[in-house]
């Protein structure tokens, strides 16, 4: 547990507590940097992989994968307006990881924020490696699968990452283009608050209704 705390970060480790504690009806706050991923960089570097993990990847086609993928990363496609494809890792026929792209729009209901995508925007959320094959690669094979998949159609690829998750941050930095900006915010019952910096536009400050009038965040 304490070798835990140490290698992602006290802060970050407080706030997975406190998000166990208090109900997501009554409060969330959330602080993270959007990063623009540098497609190049994943892709020379899945060339570099190659193959030999025996893990394979692929974007979901039945409904029973992709509500696999729900059931692993605690994602519920009926919880935002934008659309949500899947993406899946298997190795020996098993789910180990799954990850999800949103286009149009993406909402995090849980603070309040809408995020509005272009047409040139995708954004990768939710991703999640199953316990038994962490600290294997598997994201680091999952994530240049998917970015050079979605980039096909849509060649800016965005994600968020907390800061006090250090690995994460440190990984995600590495592959990233240009660091976007941050986003800090708050949800309180019905009411939510968001400030940002860098080139992320807000069309608010706050919501006293933050279930049917979200604040809206777009990405430059």
């Amino acid at each position: 547990m304490i070798s835990k705390i140490r290698k992602v970060g006290v802060k970050y480790s407080f706030a997975i507590l406190f998000n166990r504690v208090v109900p997501e009806w009554l409060f969330r706050m959330r602080r993270y940097v959007v990063y623009e991923v540098g497609v190049q960089k994943l892709q020379a570097a899945r060339q570099r992989l190659g193959e030999g993990s025996g893990v394979e990847f692929s974007a979901c086609q039945t409904e029973a994968e992709t509500q696999a993928v729900e059931k692993l990363t605690w994602f519920k496609r009926e919880f935002s307006t934008g659309d949500c494809r899947a993406f899946q890792a298997s190795l020996d026929g098993q789910l180990v990881a799954g990850l999800w792209v949103a286009s149009k729009a993406f909402d995090e209901n849980e603070l309040g924020v809408r995020l509005i995508l272009n047409d040139q925007q995708a954004w990768v959320f939710a991703a999640l490696v199953a316990e038994q094959v962490r600290g294997k690669g598997v994201y680091g094979q999952l994530l240049p699968y998917v970015v050079d998949q979605v980039s096909q159609k849509f060649p800016r690829v965005m994600l968020a990452v907390n800061p006090d998750n250090r690995p994460s941050n440190a990984i995600h930095k590495k592959w990233a283009s240009r660091t976007v900006g941050v986003v800090v915010a708050v949800r309180f019952f019905g009411f939510a608050a968001c400030w940002v910096r860098g080139q992320v536009r807000k069309n608010q400050t706050f919501s006293l209704q933050a279930k049917n009038q979200p604040i809206e965040l777009t990405l430059e």
